[in-house]
């Protein structure tokens, strides 16, 4: 697997006599009673669990750790349930990450936990004779019916070295009225349920940090275009690097062109199944700007496209169970931007080795017989058309039983092959290898590059071997060539394929307008004005409908099946189409499907482009459009909670945010505090509850179109049912927009049953029985940069906002500068590179040239890359 963050998870499993969770107007709440005597350990507080209601049950019946591998009756436990392994030790290294394992068991069918139970581990790391310092809380499970709970623990580098004590408690979690359950979740005192073990741990002294644990301590390392390096290191020591939640050692690389980088993540003898999808693009702030790359279909490669020049900065994750620890190796390899297609071949060319022999598919049949990893046949051409099945056979000469052939063909004539352009996978074996590849009726016409690849997937001790199935790049057995097909047209364009051929429907507030369509053999012909910031705009057909005051517009693509995964996300007020204004998505509504919600739309006529793409969105579709009124400025709907004597939000943190509260009331306004966050940036945030039910969720909202309203799309997060704390990341969307806006923090009671009246409600808006909401201000000060800001460099732009025309006095070093304009979209609308001196004025003339709307000026020089928001008026 690949990751960019790990989300918390939350199992859901049979309960204890499987009745509902929680609470009764007359029942017991009860807490954790600390005790603070000594226990049968000597000096540690005292663990227990009495089998208040129901007797003991559940238990531990092995633990795997750091060295201890103890497996422990699988019996229910006999009061106080408490056991002290002395003679079990595991060892640890300060500064280490260790995989841990809880196993257990109960007497349900299949021996799994309750639904409702739960396993926490704590580690005495200051020797102080308890576990109550900060930080000795080691490990927390998810709650849920399982066979092991398992997870990681790192040990402080700052951990005392010396023998010390951990404890495992595993206790039920319910607090409601179906059984009387003594709730606890610390390390001393009573539980009515569960079982408490406590070990010995020996802790050593830590080498230290590896030198690269910083993005700092990196080694830049300097990567030709085209080029290949092997970074190698050692993880030893590695800490968490926050704010994240990851263990990460860093290496660097630098180029001086634009480049298509791709990371290799199984090095022989250094194979990761797991690593962070990220590249950072600055140091020591690595979280603005970064980047997010592509997988390989076999999780070894992580791509990059058409990096411009500059530094880069690789996290790379330390997680034990899934990457080496130790000694690591990774490779980075760089090919040039725009050159065409990238290079692919085999290393391996010896006699008797796997090669391609025969191709044989529509007006080709070619034998082939030269011991080269890459032959070129583009001067053999296939006639193909656009919507057809083609039959096809690609022969091997001395070929293996591990052998593998894929082809491609570049359908969008984009000189790449994307993930959705590959027609064809072999199985494994020695050929010959036949099957069909369909052309998709959307195909471009005209002739195009076809690529077909034969490798080794073998992965093993017998041979030395590095499979490769994607399009570039090299494997070490087998062979790539190349061929070209010409694909003719599929029929007829469809007959809105023009915007001038669409006639406007009027489109009331309150109603909603379906289109319907096939997008088949759509074009880009006359649909944009050349040179407008819509060019070029890839193959579309258009609708448009008329509105006669201010409106909120959805989009929707739940009714189109197959599903269309690709999806213009702007609307056009002119045929061809100059400006736009971008809508918000999402694709929970109906999954695999597109909602686009646009906000505050003028009364006009807009045009509603639909995109065929022949690998994600082609075919006959039908998309509903609804208005509704734009609301009045500052009118958020009310929510709150009737009740007020039970749960309520203690605590708020949220980017710079951290807010307590501890008043009983429905809603709170906290509107005069304020979290800054930036476009494209992801943000941590915690949600702290007082008195609160395993039956409890969290909900935060906020209003990044300004619209007034909470839309589906800006639902930022959603916890699992629980006491918490709830936390999570809230990703700030690259369209929101600047300036401050409404946070809406709910929680309520999810429970749905007999033993108690209550309604919940997982809205904005309204009230719930139980619960509360709080309402924040969210100020989004800038979009994602990967920069510093110009004005923070001594660098200045004005005036800002401008008619376009705008100065720049330059504050960097003697030399050339390229300067670049983005819109919104991340598209390239302006690009100059001159050359300047130090203290200079630059005059960036851009009036009539780009639409009003907001912009992202970046200048990149020898020193560095700076950027900043500008705004067209």
């Amino acid at each position: 697997m690949a990751v960019a963050l790990l989300p918390g998870a939350f199992m859901q499993g049979q309960s204890r006599l499987d009745l509902g969770p929680r609470r009764h107007m007359t029942a017991l709440q009860s807490t954790a009673q600390p005790a603070h005597t000594e226990s049968r350990g000597g000096g540690y507080c005292v663990a227990e669990a009495d089998g208040t209601d129901l007797g003991l049950d559940e238990r531990i019946i092995n633990v795997n750790f750091a060295g201890i591998d103890n497996t422990s009756p699988n019996a229910p436990p006999v009061v106080p349930a408490y056991t002290y392994y002395s003679a079990v030790t595991g060892n640890v290294t300060a500064g280490m990450t260790y995989p841990i394992s809880v196993g257990v068991s109960s007497s349900l069918a299949g021996g799994t936990s309750y639904a409702e139970n739960q396993v926490l581990v704590w580690i005495d790391y200051n020797q102080d004779m308890d576990f109550e310092d900060a930080g000795e809380l080691a490990f927390t499970s998810t709650i849920g019916a399982v066979t092991a709970y398992t997870g990681n623990i790192t040990v402080p580098g700052g951990a005392t070295v010396g023998t010390t004590r951990m404890r495992i408690r595993l206790h039920d979690t319910h607090d409601g009225s179906a059984y009387t359950n003594n709730f606890n979740d610390t390390p001393c005192g009573v539980a009515s349920y569960g079982e408490i073990e406590d070990y010995v741990i020996q802790i050593a002294a830590g080498g230290g940090t590896p030198p690269n644990d910083e993005c700092g301590g990196a080694v830049v390392h300097s990567l030709s275009v085209p080029g290949t390096l092997t970074m190698s290191g050692d993880n030893t020591g590695a800490t968490v690097d926050a704010p994240t939640t990851f263990v990460i050692v860093w290496e660097a690389f630098t180029t001086t062109e634009c480049s298509n980088i791709d990371i290799g993540y199984c090095v022989p003898g250094s194979e990761f199944t797991n690593f962070l999808v990220n590249l950072a693009v600055s140091c020591p702030d690595f979280v603005t700007g970064v980047l997010t790359g592509t997988t390989s279909p076999d999780n070894c490669t992580l791509s990059f496209a058409e990096l411009p020049a500059g530094t880069y900065y690789i996290p790379v994750m330390v997680d034990p169970a899934n990457t080496p620890v130790g000694a690591y190796s990774i490779s980075v390899t760089s090919t040039a931007c725009g050159t065409g297609y990238c290079a692919a071949s085999a290393t391996s060319t010896a006699a008797g080795l796997e090669k391609i022999g025969n191709v044989a598919v529509a007006d080709i049949n070619n034998t082939s017989t030269a011991a080269l990893g890459y032959e070129d046949f583009t001067a053999v051409t296939g006639n193909m058309t656009a919507g057809q099945s083609y039959p096809m056979t690609v022969t091997l000469t001395d070929g293996y039983a591990t052998d593998e052939v894929l082809i491609w063909i570049d359908f969008d004539h984009s000189l790449s092959f994307e993930p959705g352009e590959l027609v064809y996978t072999s199985a494994l074996g020695a050929g010959p290898h036949a099957g069909t590849i369909a052309i998709p009726g959307g195909a471009m016409a005209g002739t195009t590059r076809m690529r077909i690849r034969l490798h080794d997937t073998y992965v093993g001790p017998d041979y030395t071997n590095t499979p490769n199935a994607t399009a570039c790049g090299t494997s070490t057995y087998g062979q790539v060539e190349d061929y070209t097909v010409n694909i003719g047209g599929g029929g007829p364009t469809p007959p809105n394929d023009l915007c001038f051929d669409v006639t406007p429907v009027a489109l009331a507030v309150g109603a909603t307008v379906t289109f319907t369509g096939d997008n088949t053999n759509a074009t880009s012909t006359d649909d944009v004005i050349p040179g407008s910031p819509l060019d070029p705009l890839d193959p579309t057909v258009w609708h448009a409908f008329t509105t006669t005051e201010c409106s909120n517009v959805v989009v929707s693509y739940c009714a189109t099946s197959p599903a269309f995964t690709n999806v213009w996300i702007f609307l056009t007020n002119s045929c061809p189409g100059n400006t736009y204004v971008l809508g918000a998505y999402e694709a929970t509504t109906c999954p695999n499907n597109y909602v686009v919600s646009y906000f505050n739309l003028p009364a006009g006529t807009w045009y509603l482009p639909v995109l065929m793409d022949p690998a994600m969105a082609i075919g006959p579709y039908s998309i509903d459009v609804s208005a509704t009124a734009c609301a009045s400025p500052g009118d958020y709907c009310e929510a709150g909670a009737a009740s007020t004597q039970f749960e309520k939000i203690s605590n708020v943190t949220f980017a710079d945010l951290n807010n307590t509260s501890s008043s009983a009331a429905g809603f709170e306004d906290f509107t005069s505090q304020t979290a800054s966050v930036v476009a494209g940036v992801s943000y941590p945030i915690s949600v702290t509850i007082a008195a609160g039910y395993a039956t409890d969720q969290v909900l935060a909202w906020i209003d990044w179109d300004h619209s007034s309203t909470f839309d589906a799309g800006e639902l930022m997060f959603s916890s699992p049912t629980g006491i918490g704390p709830h936390t999570g990341m809230v990703a700030v969307p690259l369209t929101a927009l600047a300036g401050t806006t409404r946070m809406r923090v709910r929680l309520h009671d999810t429970y749905v049953g007999v033993d108690y009246q209550n309604t919940p409600n997982a809205t904005p808006c309204d009230t719930s029985t139980y619960g509360q909401v709080e309402d924040y201000t969210v100020d989004m000060i800038g979009i994602i940069t990967g920069a510093n800001e110009l004005n923070a460099s001594g660098w200045a732009v004005f005036p800002n906002p401008s008619n376009g025309d705008f100065t720049i006095r330059y504050a960097g070093v003697e030399g050339m500068v390229t300067m670049d304009v983005l819109d919104m979209t991340g598209r390239v609308v302006y690009n100059n590179r001159r050359s300047v001196s130090a203290d200079s004025v630059l005059p960036l003339q851009l009036a009539g040239r780009l639409a009003t709307g907001t912009y992202l000026l970046r200048l990149t020089s020898a020193e560095r890359t700076y950027e900043q928001r500008i705004v067209v008026r």
